[in-house]
């Protein structure tokens, strides 16, 4: 039985979203994304990915309290936050456990090969 590796992408700025869902089906991954961070927490419910690629800010519910129930909830999925917002969002990320940051804008070879290097979870195989 072959476990389907799924990321759930969220972000504000749409071509982003799009841009990494693309290239990460390419590579074959299941890929998700949402806008904002009640879409994200009703996706994790739905899908359970192994992988979360989170902004941190964004309208309403943001990626600092996002992270922080990802981590209570569900501790084994692995979450890379990436946002233009440095220091203080890195400090929150630090502290609410994120598994890796990166700022904006994004360098995507960095980002593969910190997704390729994550950890497998015995319960959600990535």
């Amino acid at each position: 039985m072959t476990v389907q590796r799924y990321v759930l992408v969220v972000d504000d700025e749409e071509r982003l979203t799009t841009f990494l869902k693309d290239f990460l089906s390419k590579v074959g991954y299941q890929m998700h994304v949402a806008s904002n961070g009640q879409e994200a927490l009703d996706a994790v419910k739905e899908h359970l990915p192994s992988l979360v690629l989170l902004d941190m800010r964004m309208p309403g519910i943001d990626g600092v309290q996002v992270l922080q129930t990802l981590k209570q909830q569900h501790p084994f999925i692995k979450v890379i936050v990436m946002t233009s917002y440095d220091e203080e969002y890195k400090q929150a990320a630090d502290r609410h456990g994120a598994d890796a940051f990166f700022s904006k804008p994004l360098s995507l070879s960095e980002l593969t090969v910190k997704i390729v290097a994550l950890p497998s979870s015995d319960q959600v195989p990535f």
